[in-house]
């Protein structure tokens, strides 16, 4: 009977072993693949779309430029020159959304330190820039040579400056986002391959002892089975009544009571 309890507890015990090998796979894959899930979902909803709204910011720090190089052309009409000044009002808006847009998404330690020098000297360059914009108004009255002087100062010398340090300030801004995006990157690539190679290991460490664990169940019943073999065979083998030989008996051994006849 106990035999039989032994032989159960390791049954129980080796099937154990294999639904925790195979609890262990999945633990692994589902932990592989939420890490791998988190990384890609920084980098599409929040590494992405700051490097787009920071190249967004400086392609309209560029166009402003542009369009201030545009008002030192002599030879402009009225109407070309409003509409320049009215195309300084829609990259206005255009950098207004990028940098409210740009905030409102999680930063690194570093990014948010570059950003908080960023901003001061951002806010610098546009107040050049309005400054530019004021003298330029004041050329389109007069056309005055002194005029035209102190707005080419301010656009090439001035305004210039402050967008250089802008810019220079933004562009590190961006490649932070791009370093991150290639650790994330890499960081994704190299958790899926330690994750398959764990699987792969634990599946062929999983595999040799299920085998392991069969071989050793089945000689062991193999075992049993023989033993009760013999056993039964001896029980088949030997009869159910056993009879003693009787032992003669001699005449002169059995006595008989006498009898006598009456009248003898």
């Amino acid at each position: 009977m106990f035999r039989n309890f032994k032989l159960a507890g390791t049954v129980l015990g080796s099937f154990s072993v294999i639904l925790l090998v195979c609890a262990l796979i999945g633990a692994l894959g589902i932990f592989s693949l939420s890490s791998i899930r988190d990384s890609f979902d920084e980098m599409a909803a929040v590494r992405v779309p700051s490097i787009d709204h920071l190249h967004t910011i400086g392609n309209a720090m560029l166009a402003v430029d542009a369009a201030e190089n545009a008002l030192l052309a002599t030879d402009l009409g009225e109407k070309q020159r409003c509409s320049i000044y009215l195309r300084f009002d829609e990259l206005q808006k255009d950098l207004a959304g990028a940098l409210s847009a740009y905030e409102s998404l999680p930063q690194s330690a570093d990014e948010a330190r570059l950003w908080q020098n960023f901003v001061p000297v951002l806010e610098e360059w546009w107040h050049d820039h309005e400054e530019l914009v004021r003298l330029a108004r004041e050329y389109d009255t007069g056309k005055s040579a002194g005029a035209y002087k102190a707005m080419s100062a301010q656009s090439l010398a001035v305004s210039a400056g402050s967008l250089s340090t802008a810019t220079a300030l933004l562009d590190e801004i961006i490649g932070i986002n791009q370093r991150l995006i290639e650790e994330g990157h890499k960081s994704a690539g190299t958790m899926a391959s330690s994750c398959q190679n764990y699987i792969v290991a634990t599946v062929f460490s999983g595999t040799g002892l299920s085998l392991a664990i069969g071989a050793i169940l089945s000689i062991n019943l193999l075992r049993r089975s023989r033993r009760y073999g013999r056993r039964l065979i001896l029980d088949v083998r030997q009869p159910l009544f056993q009879f003693s030989p009787a032992k003669p008996v001699r005449t002169s051994q059995i006595s008989c009571p006498s009898s006598k006849v009456p009248g003898m």
